[in-house]
């Protein structure tokens, strides 16, 4: 069995995009069960997300710039992600 000790342990459903050309070694990764759905995006980057496939839980929530989700609004001063609109906490 597959340990938990995977970052995406638990997910379920999910669409992981890979770089164009190595969809084939993605789809023998031990945790590629987690991911409905395996694309390759054009060489550039990603091809389209469509706004259906877009979930948002809560609009207020607060991200830092690498994406990790905040338990609140932030105190330190810097660059944060709210509402899907860049933030400058001074």
């Amino acid at each position: 069995a597959i340990g938990d000790s995977y970052a995406f342990s638990g997910l379920t459903g999910a669409t992981l995009h890979v770089p164009a050309g190595c969809r084939a070694a993605y789809d023998v990764a031990p945790w590629n069960v987690w991911f409905s759905t395996i694309t390759e995006d054009a060489e550039d980057g990603i091809n389209e997300i469509k706004n259906e496939e877009l979930k948002v839980k809560n609009d207020s929530s607060w991200f830092d710039l690498s994406g990790r989700k905040l338990a609140g609004m932030p105190t330190m001063p810097g660059l944060y992600i709210n509402g899907g609109k860049k933030i400058v906490i001074k």
